[in-house]
């Protein structure tokens, strides 16, 4: 979970996009923020749930090393806050355009090119 909320920080989660690049930018934008919302729900509802379940488990220690289990189980609760914030940061952010960056420099060079 705590990767999760890492690859959503750094954008590396999945997208798809089949229908919103044909929609106007206000509509992409619209959909931006609500696909990020949601996002931002399922890590508060992780991270609540983690929560419990570190307090549930906080009695009880690991016979090997003698840990308490409570740091086991607080890492989901820990991964949803991640998810909450960079889904946040993410969802006020400006979407990533697909279009191709154009180069006006006359002294561009081509990928492989001398």
């Amino acid at each position: 979970m705590i990767g999760a909320g890492i690859a959503i920080g750094e954008r590396a989660h999945f997208t798809l996009h089949l229908v919103t690049h044909r929609l106007p930018r206000a509509a992409q934008r619209v959909i931006h923020i609500a696909g990020h919302l949601l996002i931002v729900g399922f890590g508060a509802l992780t991270a609540w749930y983690g929560l419990q379940l570190a307090i549930v488990n906080s009695l009880l220690t690991s016979p090997a090393l003698e840990l308490n289990l409570a740091w086991l189980y607080a890492a989901p609760a820990v991964g949803g806050v991640l998810i909450v914030l960079y889904a946040l940061a993410a969802a006020v952010e400006a979407p990533i355009s697909d279009e191709p960056e154009i180069i006006s420099s006359p002294n561009a060079i081509a990928a492989g090119g001398e």
